[in-house]
């Protein structure tokens, strides 16, 4: 698993994040809270906080969100993912402050499948809940300056989006990126 925040406000620290693995799995995240963050960068187990059973999608890919129910500003956070059918359980995720404020965005990246069909082109975001992004395109990346025009602007509310332009039909060449302001 991929802890992508761990917001501490009030009385809870919810702990968020994503998982990529074997489509259509139910899975168990199990949630741990360190003390200080491990030298290798991956936490270890020193307090299990909480848990969440998810199913991953078609794609392999699942969120979960956790709320441990105590403030934890300034502790680490880790993860692990056991699939419910063979028992195998992954490696430690890497160590996540919790913080009073939303993750350092991770920048917008696109991810496979990538499709263009009659209907248009077809693309999957991995984002940071809570940030804002826009995709833009252009169909000319040999001006100077490029003029690059925003065909969606939103703020993430999960770490996967799918993005779908179904005017790609209409240009013979067309250039995307995903940026976050």
């Amino acid at each position: 698993p991929v802890i992508t925040n761990a917001f501490a406000s009030g009385a809870s620290t919810v702990i968020s994040g994503t998982l990529a693995s074997t489509p259509n799995r139910s899975v168990w995240i199990d949630v741990y809270l360190n003390f200080g963050a491990d030298p290798s960068g991956h936490g270890q187990a020193q307090v299990p906080v909480g848990s969440v059973a998810v199913t991953n999608n078609a794609g392999g890919d699942a969120v979960f969100t956790v709320n441990v129910g105590a403030n934890y500003l300034g502790f680490f956070f880790t993860a692990t993912a056991t699939d419910k059918t063979s028992g195998d359980t992954s490696e430690f995720s890497a160590d996540v402050m919790a913080t009073n404020g939303p993750a350092v965005p991770i920048a917008p990246a696109f991810t496979a499948p990538i499709t263009m069909t009659s209907t248009g082109f077809t693309a999957k975001l991995s984002l940071t809940i809570g940030q804002n992004y826009r995709v833009q395109a252009t169909t000319n990346l040999g001006a100077i300056p490029i003029a690059w025009l925003d065909l969606t602007n939103f703020t993430a509310g999960a770490t996967n989006f799918i993005f779908l332009d179904r005017s790609a039909t209409n240009f013979p060449r067309r250039f995307y990126r995903a940026v976050s302001p």
